[in-house]
């Protein structure tokens, strides 16, 4: 009767301490962190409609968790109601399960992915995808520019419709970069956790 009784702890243990490392406040930022890609859902259920996949290291907006426990490929969490772009289109309040998002993102992840503000010029923000996306503007404002980037070392490829700029950058940290422009501008881009 006491191993049976150590057994029952040890249980309640392991599955309370699961259960306690999933309690996010939302809404929240985190990441894609599976190699292969984030299956996104329609519902909370992998019997749903598929509606995309998330690339590794991608940041999605959380709001919502499911009541239940679920196990998928021997991990047991919860799933997530999420928004985010993917392929450039909008998907609101679809599905995910948490068992593959991290609060951090991966190291293997390059730094300068995420959405980042520019220090002392109030609502200039950057955006870098997984997907090699990009946008930059003021923000809410609708002044935006959209294109593409690439990263090679410390070089940073810029290519929208007005320019194809390389910026030198420096990753000081993962939430702290520095642009220096040909021209001699130089922003330092600070990692926003808030907002999407």
């Amino acid at each position: 009767m006491f191993y049976k009784s150590i057994g029952i702890s040890i249980f309640l243990f392991i599955i309370g301490s699961n259960v306690s490392s999933q309690n996010i406040t939302l809404p929240r930022v985190m990441h894609v962190n599976i190699f292969e890609g984030l299956q996104v859902y329609s519902e909370p259920s992998i019997n749903s409609n598929k509606i995309a996949v998330y690339v590794h290291g991608e940041w999605i907006e959380v709001f919502e968790r499911s009541n239940r426990l679920e196990t998928i490929n021997g991990i047991t969490n919860y799933w997530y109601q999420v928004r985010g772009i993917i392929d450039g289109r909008w998907h609101s309040r679809a599905w995910v399960f948490g068992g593959y998002l991290s609060e951090q993102l991966p190291e293997d992840v390059p730094a300068i992915i995420g959405f980042w503000n520019v220090e002392n010029e109030d609502n200039y923000i950057f955006r870098f995808w997984a997907n090699e996306r990009y946008v930059e503007g003021i923000n809410r404002s609708g002044a935006a520019t959209f294109g593409n980037w690439s990263l090679n070392e410390n070089n940073l490829n810029i290519i929208n419709e007005n320019r194809n700029i390389l910026i030198n950058i420096e990753i000081i940290n993962r939430n702290e970069i520095i642009l220096n422009y040909p021209d001699g501008n130089i922003k330092r881009l600070i990692r926003n956790f808030n907002r999407y």
